[in-house]
């Protein structure tokens, strides 16, 4: 940034302009090329904040899954045990039909449900914190964004009053 300003004032110098008017040249220059790199970065910040908004959404469809399987995993393991227990209890000459045998067994498959569903449950509640994340890197894209408009914005302001005042002490 330094040569390209600098040899705007030095050619403008060299080329028999006053002082004023390579102020004037430099100034411009000098604001273009901000323009130019906060334009660059608000354009970085917002694909980057929606690249980690998709990798925060695809790693909550993939928890809401994940969850999902390991509830049916501990379903099935709760029915492979409940039929474990009652082929045990049925070798030993026990009646399956009621009694102690069926609370056991009703006890089983209860708690099988019962984490079937926190296992569901767990996946959900990683997968809400992954949305928000998404939401997260949405919102600092966005404030990325607004920064960079603002800072060029407060470049060209500054810019114009830097050239007009160069400009009236030229006339």
């Amino acid at each position: 940034m330094c040569f390209v300003t600098g040899a705007a004032a030095a050619g403008a110098i060299a080329g028999g302009a006053s002082l004023a008017t390579a102020t004037i040249d430099v100034a411009i220059v000098s604001a273009a090329l901000s323009v130019a790199a906060s334009a660059t970065q608000a354009s970085q910040a917002k694909d980057a904040a929606k690249f980690n908004e998709k990798a925060a959404d695809a790693q909550a469809k993939g928890e809401i899954s994940a969850g999902a399987q390991r509830a049916g995993v501990v379903t099935e393991q709760g029915r492979q045990i409940a039929s474990s227990q009652i082929a045990a209890q049925g070798s030993t000459g026990f009646d399956v039909a009621g009694g102690n045998s069926m609370s056991i067994i009703d006890d089983t498959l209860r708690r099988t449900s019962r984490d079937a569903a926190a296992e569901f449950t767990g996946g959900a509640r990683r997968a809400a914190a992954y949305q928000i994340e998404g939401t997260n890197a949405r919102i600092a894209g966005r404030s990325a964004r607004n920064r960079a408009v603002g800072e060029i914005g407060g470049t060209v302001l500054g810019t114009a009053g830097t050239v007009a005042s160069s400009w009236y002490n030229i006339n």
